[in-house]
């Protein structure tokens, strides 16, 4: 990826070592992803009080699947599951 001198107006290629460095760690990724899980885990707690107008027991698979997203191996290739209305 290109990468400008906001000094000088030069313009270069990034070096490997550049390009490797901005990449996040697999501990920053996972940091990351607690993150976004958390936030749809909050996001669809309604569905789990009795008066939700929901199939309670397919949102409860759906959140289950999202608590279990750690458990994938590799922190770069999330497969995020579908919710019970996708």
């Amino acid at each position: 990826m290109p990468v400008i001198n906001c000094t000088t107006g030069e313009i270069r290629n990034e070096t490997p070592e550049e390009i490797a460095a901005a990449r996040p760690t697999a501990a920053q990724a996972w940091a990351n992803i607690r993150v976004r899980r958390n936030t749809m885990l909050a996001e669809c707690d309604w569905t789990q009080l009795s008066d939700a107008p929901v199939d309670a027991a397919a949102w409860a698979v759906y959140r289950q699947a999202l608590r279990d997203i750690t458990d994938q191996a590799d922190p770069f290739a999330i497969v995020w599951p579908k919710g019970p209305t996708e």
